[in-house]
């Protein structure tokens, strides 16, 4: 290895944030659950069904509905 690629070697390992910083500590499923809803609420916007979204993301149609039925509740208050 010659001087200059240990250089670029130990640069890069210093630069890079360290792993905690990168990857969360614990993923819960209410954060699993946000992202599909974020995903599909995305999706309908877009002007895709409930079907279509379904299959999409690889969900039931039920799923897709309550998504759907939580926001409107939410909204409502």
């Amino acid at each position: 290895m010659t001087s200059a690629s240990v250089e670029c070697a130990r640069t890069s390992i210093t630069d890079r944030a360290p792993f905690s910083d990168v990857v969360p500590e614990k993923v819960t499923s209410m954060d699993k659950w946000t992202r599909k809803a974020e995903e599909v609420l995305r999706l309908e916007a877009a002007g895709k069904s409930a079907d279509c979204i379904a299959e999409e993301l690889g969900l039931s149609r039920a799923s897709v509905v309550r998504v759907f039925r939580f926001v409107e509740r939410a909204s409502a208050v």
